[in-house]
């Protein structure tokens, strides 16, 4: 029990006084340790003082016996020797005469003396045997040897004595041992058998990477804290780890998918498109790959913002979405780009279905902060692997299916076809080109007169665009604004045909010339530039040109777009001096509501109402519409593309004597335009 207590106490106790008991311990062994070594040194002082004192007594004894033995008084020898009784130590004493024969002895054992141990004893004066003291002493009278004494003596208390305390010595030695020893193994358990465990847990986490591998506490001494600490450090390791994981497939998650729609980005598209191509290519199925775009969203954007433009795209997402099945994959490329993967697919039916569905899905208009927005999206489709084996080739031919809808009117879908390839080369070649020409300033004015039909005086030109193509020549707008639109091209055009018209508007009057308003087409980009009525000022001002003088033309699909916005815009224009017309009147969907708050001076009747006349009945009702709708409002009317005398006397007999057509004059270079000005005046 209290062994135990000591032992709880030592347990609990912390390394300091484990390591100060340890060292109380050791201290005790080396008292016991110098105990023995002292008993043992007492025991052969013991010795040594016993032979000087069996020599004096032997010394003692001779002067005594000397007259007795001198006159051979034998009764005097046998009574002194009698009375050594009361002598402990002293077990034997001989009276020898000088041919060593013995005279008289005291003997209490009644030994013998042998002759071996007494010729010994002739040599030398001690003789240590069997734990007997021997000691050979002369007896002289008048310095006369006339007898020898032996005195043989015991140790026997001596040595009893000293063997109890060397015995307790060796008990008091072997208990201090077995204690050493088992503080030792006690130290060794509490200190070393942690620590080693310690190292084997690093070992086997170093080489298993298993974080759960706890050590077990024991105590609450340092050791014990150490293991605490490494428990808790391996703790927190493992939720290092944990959240490291986290990170990483975080890291890993945003590598694949796009942050604004969550969805697969180019690279998640990518990876899915090479594990399906191997597991369609394994079970000889079929899959297809449907690029869309959104028509128009780039006005969107500029117009009304980027977060209205985010929202536009995961709305978009989500409607596509919940009209695809679970297993088919839809991704963002970026923009207003995106990449539908249809897996199992086996008929070009099936690929309508959805499509249609698809297209259904943006008849019902985006409310975005209140606003209404209609977009509708361009489609192409590959297939795998009738129309490319790699994702590559995939992407790129739908890419370029999706081009030829968008060449068609948008808003519908096409199948990609081996002629496409060729478009889409054609095309990116013409995209290439036409981002030299505007770095090279390669576009130039056409101008074309509008004229008074009744009287043939010249009132004013329309500036029309050319591209100057070094190798093919004068290429028409027709065949590059839409591409200069997409690409964002366009207002770039716009702003170099505009300083350019209104610097050759400028020479021509100081010629003395009168080309009467210059005309420019605006679309909803130039509108939503913030820059756009700040720099016309800025031309109008540098060039010393009247802002009367110039006159913008909006088309009606245009300001119908963002009528609101528009009206904003144009209304500033208009405040500045600047003329208003709309143009191509009547071939979009215009609301008179609207249109009686545009701030305009001028309707241009569209072509198309033009070419029919006088005879199409349709036309005529229509342009007579036009007609009157711009006199009830007070504005001015223009008509273009008059071609015939027919029109042009059916138009001044309804009140439009204002025309612009081929009748009266085709787009010409300024030297030509200037002539005409000449002859004309």
């Amino acid at each position: 029990m209290f062994f135990n207590q000591i032992f709880d106490y030592y347990k609990n106790a912390s390394i300091s006084k484990k390591l100060k008991l340890f060292g109380i311990t050791t201290a005790l062994f080396g008292i016991v340790l110098f105990t023995m070594i002292t008993f043992i040194y007492q025991y052969i002082q013991a010795k040594s003082l016993m032979e000087e004192r069996v020599d004096t007594f032997s010394q003692f004894l001779a002067e005594n016996l000397a007259p007795a033995i001198l006159f051979d008084d034998m009764k005097v020898v046998s009574t002194v020797l009698a009375s050594l009784k009361y002598e402990k130590n002293i077990m034997q004493v001989y009276i020898l005469d000088s041919k060593h024969k013995i005279l008289q002895r005291y003997d209490e054992n009644n030994s013998t003396l042998e002759d071996k141990i007494l010729h010994n004893l002739i040599e030398k004066s001690f003789l240590w045997k069997e734990g007997k003291l021997y000691n050979h002493v002369s007896i002289f009278a008048e310095k006369e040897k006339i007898a020898s004494l032996i005195m043989v003596s015991s140790l026997n208390v001596y040595h009893h004595r000293l063997m109890k305390e060397v015995t307790i010595a060796i008990l008091a030695l072997l208990l201090a041992s077995w204690i050493s020893l088992r503080l030792t193994e006690f130290l060794r358990d509490e200190i070393l058998v942690p620590i080693q465990e310690l190292s084997e847990n690093t070992y086997k986490i170093l080489k298993t990477r298993d974080l759960s591998n706890h050590v077990l506490i024991k105590n609450d001494d340092e050791i014990g804290q150490l293991g605490k600490h490494f428990n808790r450090m391996l703790s927190d390791l493992k939720y290092m780890k944990k959240e490291l994981e986290e990170e990483k497939n975080s890291a890993e998650y945003k590598a694949l998918h796009d942050d604004l729609t969550k969805l697969p980005n180019r690279m998640g598209l990518m990876h899915h498109l090479i594990d399906l191509i191997e597991q369609s290519s394994a079970n000889n199925t079929q899959f297809a790959v449907l690029f869309m775009d959104l028509d128009h969203f780039k006005t969107v954007n500029d117009s009304m913002g980027h977060d209205v433009g985010d929202e536009v795209l995961k709305i978009f997402s989500q409607r596509i979405k919940s009209s695809i099945r679970q297993n088919d994959m839809l991704s963002r490329m970026g923009g207003d780009e995106f990449i539908l993967v249809l897996e199992n697919i086996n008929s070009e039916e099936s690929i309508v279905f959805i499509s249609n569905k698809i297209l259904r899905t943006m008849d019902a208009p985006m409310n975005v902060e209140g606003e209404l927005i209609y977009l509708s999206v361009s489609i192409g489709i590959s297939f795998y692997p009738k129309d490319g084996i790699t994702p590559e080739k995939l992407i790129k031919n739908a890419d370029a299916a999706m081009y030829d809808t968008k060449s068609n009117g948008r808003n519908g879908y096409h199948f990609f076809t081996e002629d496409l390839t060729e478009a889409a080369y054609a095309r990116l070649t013409l995209e290439v080109e036409l981002r030299e020409a505007v770095k090279n300033k390669e576009f130039v004015i056409y101008y074309q007169p509008q004229v008074d039909a009744g009287n043939g005086k010249l009132i004013g030109m329309e500036a029309l665009v050319r591209w100057d193509h070094p190798t093919k020549g004068v290429i028409e707008p027709d065949e590059f604004l839409a591409l200069a639109n997409e690409l964002g091209l366009l207002i770039r055009i716009d702003r170099v045909v505009i300083e350019e018209g209104i610097k050759q508007l400028k020479e021509w009057s100081d010629k003395g010339l009168n080309p009467g308003h210059l005309a420019f087409n605006l679309t909803m980009k130039h509108l939503i530039d913030k820059d756009f009525l700040s720099t016309i000022k800025s031309l109008l001002a540098i060039y010393g040109c009247d802002e009367q003088n110039i006159e913008f033309e909006i088309s009606e699909s245009a300001v119908m777009e963002y009528p609101e916005y528009a009206i904003g815009i144009l209304k500033e224009l208009n405040n500045f001096g600047i003329s208003l017309s709309v143009d191509d009147f009547g071939t979009g969907y215009s609301s008179l509501s609207y249109l009686k708050r545009l701030p305009i001076n001028t309707l241009k009747i569209d072509r198309s109402f033009i070419q029919g006349l006088p005879e199409d009945k349709d036309d005529a009702a229509i342009t007579k519409a036009i007609i009157a709708l711009a006199n009830s409002l007070g504005l001015n009317i223009i008509s273009e593309g008059v071609e015939t005398i027919g029109q042009s006397d059916f138009l001044v007999e309804q009140g439009c004597p204002i025309v612009q057509g081929y009748l009266y004059g085709k787009p010409m270079k300024k030297n030509d335009m200037e002539q005409f000005m000449i002859a004309n005046r």
